[in-house]
């Protein structure tokens, strides 16, 4: 979940002991009370998406999410060098 640059600001403004405590409160929450809250943070900030554009977002995340349940998965290590590999050529 991406977080508001404000946000992060205020919470790094808190004492560790404070942020803690947050993050504590955060995880005691159910899935449903998570979602409203993230929802609440995301839908004050305006990406600039159009319906089309976000349905087709979340579509690609649920065809992520459904490719991790069915182990379709590859190790970061891959992922990261194949990566690299890629734009070392790009930039040749």
């Amino acid at each position: 979940m991406a977080a508001p640059a404000a946000l992060l600001e205020n919470l790094l403004a808190l004492g560790e002991s404070q942020r803690v405590a947050i993050a504590h409160a955060f995880l005691d929450l159910d899935e449903a009370g998570r979602f409203e809250i993230a929802q609440a943070l995301l839908g004050s900030v305006h990406d600039g998406m159009t319906e089309r554009e976000r349905a087709e977002l979340d579509a690609a995340i649920d065809r992520g999410l459904e490719d991790v349940k069915a182990g379709r998965t590859r190790p970061v290590e891959e992922v990261i060098a194949s990566l690299r590999a890629k734009r070392a050529r790009t930039t040749d």
